[in-house]
């Protein structure tokens, strides 16, 4: 594991023991429910009410559920139309908008909660190529309004600001250490850390695009995907997750067990509630 400060590294290091030998401190999950109908779902979040959006990847659309797990909005079929999907791969929520990385059509799409289309953003034939991005991977907003897109074609973050200018790309070469290679997630926690999955490392930027450090070699293999909720990160593999919280001065760590093991494909986290997805549907966990 690479990390800034030693006390962090020795924690998770024992953590991580703890938790081969089946050891799971302080929170347990309980089943709660199940529900979805899915083809391999590639990312979810939930909004500040309480309605959970998911990335169907394999039937190329979106679907919101409301708080009691009924489908409330659906979009998207295949196609290119501005209201269908080629092989969507992330998705971010705000206050008021959602946007969906599709990857095939080498745009974002952004849509009211209602899931409404609002815009497109495509930047694909610019002519400035510091401008451009295809096969996003992902898609990520800060507390302040901008969005950082995962240039699966160029391998780096594009940050675009509230009026819909690309102020800067960041992690690629000049990331040093950081330098992303096999990307395929990113994420923001409330105080505006990035977070890309990078293979089976999580690399780490601040909202300036400058790299902040990396955590390796601590997660249970294989490294299914992760999420933020406040300033915590959770690390999803087959049999457990890896709870990193980040703080100003102090560092916290812990593993969870997972009670069923699935190949997992996708994580989303609120206050009360881990949602696991395997290839088909959602499981809903109560923490205690």
């Amino acid at each position: 594991m690479i990390f800034h400060k030693k006390k962090f590294a020795s924690i998770l290091t024992l953590v991580f023991m703890l938790a081969l030998c089946g050891f799971a401190p302080h929170t347990m999950l309980v089943f709660k429910r199940s529900f979805g109908d899915f083809n391999h779902p590639k990312a979810a979040t939930w909004d500040q009410l309480g309605n959970l959006y998911v990335v169907d990847t394999g039937n190329d659309r979106v679907v919101k559920y409301s708080p009691s797990g009924d489908s409330i909005a659906s979009i998207g079929t295949s196609g290119f139309d501005v209201t269908q999907f080629q092989t969507p791969d992330g998705i971010a929520v705000t206050g008021v908008d959602v946007y969906v990385a599709d990857y095939g059509n080498h745009r974002i799409q952004r849509f009211n909660r209602n899931l409404d289309y609002i815009a497109t953003l495509y930047t694909r034939e610019n002519p400035t190529e510091a401008q451009r991005f295809g096969y996003p991977k992902g898609v990520a907003a800060s507390s302040q309004g901008d969005l950082f897109i995962l240039d699966g074609e160029n391998i780096r973050i594009l940050q675009v600001n509230a009026f819909n200018v690309i102020e800067k790309n960041f992690g690629s070469i000049d990331a040093g250490a950081e330098r992303l290679l096999d990307p395929s997630q990113i994420i923001t926690d409330a105080s505006d850390r990035i977070y890309v999955r990078d293979g089976d490392v999580i690399k780490m930027f601040d909202i300036y695009g400058n790299p902040t450090g990396m955590l390796s070699n601590m997660f249970a293999p294989p490294m299914r995907g992760c999420a933020v909720y406040g300033n915590t990160l959770y690390v999803l593999s087959d049999s457990v997750i890896t709870i990193v919280t980040l703080g100003d001065a102090e560092q916290n760590a812990e593993i969870m067990n997972i009670p069923d093991k699935r190949p997992w494909e996708a994580i989303a986290v609120s206050a009360k509630t881990i949602a696991l997805f395997d290839d088909h549907a959602v499981y809903e966990y109560n923490r205690q």
